[in-house]
């Protein structure tokens, strides 16, 4: 309780501690310990590669996503287009058959076209 105390007196007052006062020392102390405990460097080592492997993961699932969504708007496009194609030989084969049988002219037969 005695350290909150110092701490909020120093945020009021804008004073800054001594280098060497107890609270400091014992912060720097505990600091020290934190970055000496090998469990916890290595739990915190092994959280961060955890997380790289997750985001890896999510990056290779959402270009799939996007390369199957292309895909699929690539196909519909393409159908589109196909059905669009086979419409325009199917009415220049009709022409055709209708021009060679008699039934149109050559004029008649460039306004349907």
């Amino acid at each position: 309780m005695q350290a909150l105390r110092q701490v909020l007196h120093c945020r009021r007052s804008a004073v800054v501690p001594s280098l060497h006062d107890g609270f400091t020392e014992a912060l720097e102390t505990e600091v020290a310990k934190a970055r000496e405990h090998i469990e916890w460097r290595t739990d915190y080592m092994s959280l961060l590669e955890k997380y790289e492997i997750e985001r890896e993961e999510g990056r290779a699932e959402g270009r799939e996503e996007g390369r199957a969504e292309g895909r699929a708007e690539g196909i519909g496009i393409g159908r589109e287009e196909g059905i669009g194609i086979g419409r325009q030989e199917e009415r220049a084969s009709m022409l055709e058959q209708l021009l060679a049988a008699g039934i149109i002219t050559p004029e008649q037969a460039k306004q349907f076209a």
